[in-house]
């Protein structure tokens, strides 16, 4: 029988939200040193869209993160979307427009997902035996 992790084993929010805005660094980072290499074919525009969506995921994560910290609400909502959206479009279409695109809808995936996720771990419903 496999065994269940502690919750002592979880990182806390305030380290995911200050490893969560590291990474967030990171991306952006290699996306303005390397926007020559993601403008030079088409498939790797795509991964540039592909690599600022990874950057809208982080921020959001942080926020989420930063929001529990400080004692406000649990789960993000349309505001801290929006709020991590902006600059993941804005860094996007500074590397090439299709960047901003694909960014657009690799972002609203992942948006779904952590809807998703967060149905299924803080709104379960219990089920009656």
């Amino acid at each position: 029988m496999a065994s269940r992790r502690d919750w002592k084993d979880i990182a806390g929010a305030g380290s995911s939200c200050f490893l969560s805005f590291l990474a967030s660094i990171l991306l952006f980072s290699v996306a303005q040193l390397g926007w020559e290499f993601f403008r030079s074919t088409p498939w790797r525009t795509i991964l540039g869209g592909a690599l600022c969506c990874l950057f809208y995921s982080f921020c959001l994560v942080g926020v989420g993160n930063l929001e529990e910290c400080l004692g406000f609400q649990r789960i993000a909502g349309y505001a801290e979307v929006v709020i991590c959206l902006v600059p993941s479009l804005g860094l996007a279409a500074t590397i090439h427009p299709v960047c901003a695109t694909t960014c657009l809808l690799f972002s609203m995936f992942s948006t779904w997902c952590f809807h998703q996720v967060a149905q299924h771990v803080y709104f379960k419903k219990t089920r009656q035996v």
